[in-house]
């Protein structure tokens, strides 16, 4: 009977057993043993490390009058004209303000004189913003002009790409940071898992002075793993098979 042990296959699931048996008896159990106190939390919050900070928000209304920038002059000059009445008409009938979708914009005004189909039923509230964040579907110049905006104030006729906007700061929230309470549990994970890579790596790194094993990847580098080979594509038999009772070669 064959040696089992002399196999090279069955000598490397052996291997691969006991390792996993030597990381579950010395390994696992110092992860289990892992935790971070209230002072290591505390330390890591008062160094930065706290999580959910919430950024400057600013809250906008538009109006969106649609044009081409390759529209000719008087076409642009009847557009500027549109958007000059639907604020003198915003003007006189302003949006009765408090919360909501229409909170301080431009009210029912914005129904007749914005292109903006999401905006244009509610006052032409675009919602709240990142301060500073460009990353939203209107023109930068835009954006830009309501965010310089005071509370309550509102742009000059802005063009972009041939459409005209007009841009009103209806609130605004100041940036905050995350409370203690509020950041513990991201900074816990963040803690539990740069403690557990830590004793994986040591525990790596001592096994491998123990065994002596060298990763080298100058060798590793240089070596080209064969091709798989190519599958052939069964030719199929285009011979209609034997009627019963006949011999196939009398066909």
């Amino acid at each position: 009977m064959a040696k089992l042990d002399a196999d090279a296959e069955t000598r490397h699931e052996m291997e691969n057993v006991l390792i996993a048996k030597l990381r579950a008896q010395e390994l696992e159990s110092k992860l289990a043993s892992i935790s971070v106190s209230d002072e290591e939390l505390k330390a890591a919050f008062a160094s930065g490390g706290a999580r959910g900070a919430r950024p400057a928000k600013v809250r906008l209304a538009m109006l969106q009058l649609q044009g081409d920038a390759k529209m000719s002059d008087a076409k642009r000059a009847e557009l500027r004209a549109r958007m000059e009445q639907g604020l003198k008409k915003a003007a006189e009938t302003p949006a009765e303000g408090g919360r909501g979708g229409a909170a301080n914009g431009f009210g029912a005004v914005a129904a007749e004189y914005s292109d903006d189909q999401v905006s244009r039923y509610r006052g032409g509230d675009i919602g709240w913003l990142d301060a500073g964040n460009f990353s939203y579907r209107w023109p930068k110049a835009v954006l830009e002009a309501g965010y310089a905006l005071e509370k309550g104030k509102c742009s000059p006729v802005i063009e972009s790409d041939g459409s005209l906007y007009v841009i009103m700061k209806t609130d605004s929230r100041e940036a905050s940071a995350a409370s203690f309470d509020e950041a513990k549990m991201s900074l816990q994970r963040e803690l539990l898992a740069k403690k557990r890579a830590a004793i994986e790596s040591a525990f790596l790194a001592e096994n491998r002075s123990q065994t002596g094993a060298e990763i080298r990847t100058d060798v590793l580098s240089t070596i080209t793993l064969p091709a798989a080979p190519a599958r052939s594509s069964p030719v199929a038999d285009s011979t209609p098979p034997a009627l019963p009772g006949m011999n196939p070669t009398s066909r």
